[in-house]
């Protein structure tokens, strides 16, 4: 066999044999937990609300400054005016003194705006701004907390429960990773929250005790933003009990995630377990359609009406959800086998349920949305079905007519 020869069947075996490899690279990959510090993690696509992965992501959490963002967003929707001012007081920091609670560096006296407050939250995460803020909005801090809980539920946290407006550690202050993940994802509506989770430093206007302004610093760290293609900022959290928090989002690959993650030991954990998490995912999650606009679901065959002949039921817009690699998505039409006129308007037509394994991803019910009349022969026989004695009546007039017409004609014809 010659040379040539040879090294032609070997690179056609070497083809094959990669051919039988490639299923096998395009194989989903699940996240190596073994290697985080976090103990509660949970990420979501936050366009969807869909799960991509948890692991104890409903369990009990204590949520420690993550509740700041909170804080932040019921002022930014209470507050018109950033540049109103609210005087620092004794009972800003009444609460917080002496407690070992992370502050902005105002003092009692000082007149910062609402929006340097909303900075100090948020950047060095300041439990004096997030105490004025909550005194500002509702007068006290319980009041505060009341709205806070009404915020919570409104939202779909169904797991939380606050008793302060700072994250300070309480047994009846309490969360889940999901719960946190939706908080982010709702607050991330709110351009100015964006705005001030993805400055870096910020001065405040002068104040009494800083009369050329507050210089903050946000306490993320920078690698994050360098390490972590479209990273978008966050809360971060600690209390020893809670250990090291962070609620933060990124966009990748048209991908908008949602990421909560709750009692690291170490401190960097929650920073780093966050960059794996999304480079993971960058690896593993793609955007993709999965139903076109006007794609044709099925068609469902009308009986006895006066006009339809069958209803058509199509996807009135695209539908994208995030799906795994190599992963199926599946389809699933549940229509009616058929419409039996007259049927009235709102009458079930069925569901679309698209499917990644066992899970469901999208499910929409179709509902009939105008009523369908039935045909003329129909509505005669459930006339005469509803009219009996006018049937009997009308009957018995026609027989006794054509009796009479009968008989008539036989008398002419003798």
């Amino acid at each position: 066999m010659s040379f040539l020869r040879k090294i032609t069947i070997y690179l056609f075996c070497l083809s094959l044999f990669s051919l039988t490899l490639s299923p096998k690279q395009l194989k989903a990959e699940e996240l190596d937990t073994s290697k985080l510090h976090s103990q509660y993690i949970y990420l979501m696509d936050g366009d969807t609300g869909q799960t991509l992965f948890s692991k104890d992501g409903d369990a009990s959490i204590y949520p420690a400054s993550m509740t700041k963002m909170m804080t932040a967003i019921l002022a930014i929707e209470h507050f018109d005016d950033l540049q109103e001012k609210i005087l620092i007081t004794n009972e800003t920091y009444a609460e917080i003194a002496g407690v070992g609670a992370s502050l902005a560096g105002f003092s009692v006296g000082d007149h910062p705006t609402i929006e340097d407050l909303l900075y100090g939250t948020l950047m060095p995460s300041g439990a004096e701004c997030a105490q004025a803020l909550a005194i500002g909005v509702a007068g006290s801090i319980a009041d505060f907390v009341t709205l806070m809980n009404t915020k919570a539920l409104e939202i779909g946290m169904t797991k939380t429960h606050f008793t302060n407006p700072t994250g300070l550690h309480n047994d009846d202050q309490y969360s889940t990773c999901r719960d946190m993940a939706v908080l982010l994802n709702y607050c991330r509506q709110s351009d100015l929250f964006t705005k001030i989770t993805t400055t870096y430093t910020y001065d405040s206007s002068p104040v009494l005790s800083h009369v050329r302004g507050l210089h903050m610093e946000k306490l993320l760290i920078d690698r994050m933003f360098e390490e972590i293609p479209g990273f978008e900022g966050g809360k971060s959290g600690y209390t020893p009990t809670a250990g090291r928090c962070l609620a933060s989002s990124a966009t990748i690959n048209g991908v908008h995630y949602i990421l909560a993650t709750a009692k690291s030991r170490l401190d960097i954990g929650a920073q780093t377990d966050a960059i794996e998490i999304y480079e993971w995912a960058a690896s593993e999650f793609k955007k993709t359609t999965v139903v076109t606009p006007g794609e044709l679901f099925g068609t469902i065959p009308v009986i006895d009406a006066k006009e339809e002949e069958e209803i058509t039921i199509q996807a009135e817009e695209a539908i994208e959800l995030v799906t795994r690699r190599g992963s199926e998505v599946t389809k699933e039409v549940h229509f009616v086998e058929s419409i039996q006129a007259p049927a009235e308007e709102g009458e079930s037509l069925g569901s679309v349920v698209i499917k990644y394994k066992d899970e469901v991803l999208f499910e929409k019910s179709y509902y009939l949305d105008h009523a369908i009349e039935e045909n003329d022969r129909l509505k005669l026989e459930r006339f005469l079905r509803q009219n009996p004695l006018l049937v009997f009546f009308y009957g018995s007039f026609v027989f006794l007519l054509l009796l009479f017409l009968v008989m008539n004609i036989r008398n002419q014809l003798k």
